[in-house]
């Protein structure tokens, strides 16, 4: 599965002074973290953000010997950074993104006003299906808060079935509620797509494919703004 999350980021500083400060924080050779970067283009940087872990075993054999090893990992954190309103994009994020997120605030002088993004999940998911150009059906559709008797509120998960989206609509019937994922499945082999309120893309298709390059087209050109 690949995972893509977007956020609002206003740098406050040109993407060519971003590149520079991101090299000059690069990851060296028995550094302990520091960035790579893939791709650096006028109005957008690809590159990876990679933090060194270690840690400390000690194994005992059967006669009380004790032996002490030093386990390495490294763990790293793709990003696209572009001049856009959704202008970070975090590939497949692991527990380094927060690091990763303070190491950028950092590279931006503590000028990058960050923010999650907050879309309308079914519009992304539809703009991003159009621009695939291929049939596809909405599979899913979660709905969260929707409104009950005494004040009550409800999650459900709409599944199945010839049309789930008006199964949604019947459900709410005039109730207050906001969509939180959307599920989309494709024709032929590009598989499935889940759209989340909170700016990220699941899907288990080809991540070099078409469904993540019309997911980000889509929402950098507006689909989804506005919850």
């Amino acid at each position: 599965m690949t995972r893509r999350r977007w956020y609002r980021a206003e740098w406050r500083a040109s993407v060519n002074d971003i590149a520079r400060r991101l090299k000059a924080m690069g990851f060296q050779d028995g550094g302990f973290d520091g960035f790579v970067l893939e791709q650096t283009r006028e109005n957008y940087i690809s590159g990876s953000y990679y933090e060194r872990l270690s840690r400390v075993e000690r194994i005992v054999d059967p006669f009380g010997r004790e032996s002490v090893f030093e386990r390495l990992e490294y763990r790293r954190s793709e990003f696209l950074i572009a001049d856009a309103y959704y202008g970070l994009e975090i590939v497949n994020p692991n527990k380094s993104v927060h690091r990763l997120i303070s190491r950028l605030i950092e590279v931006a002088d503590y000028r990058l006003s960050l923010h999650p993004a907050s879309v309308d999940p079914l519009a992304w998911a539809i703009a991003c299906s159009e621009l695939v150009g291929e049939r596809y059906k909405i599979e899913t559709i979660l709905l969260a808060d929707v409104a009950l008797e005494g004040n009550a509120t409800a999650t459900i998960s709409v599944k199945g079935g010839e049309d789930a989206l008006a199964a949604s609509r019947s459900v709410l019937n005039g109730r207050s509620g906001k969509t939180e994922k959307v599920q989309i499945r494709f024709a032929g082999r590009l598989g499935r797509a889940l759209f989340n309120a909170n700016g990220m893309v699941v899907t288990s298709a080809d991540p070099s494919g078409p469904i993540m390059a019309s997911a980000r087209s889509a929402l950098l050109s507006g689909a989804g703004n506005g919850m």
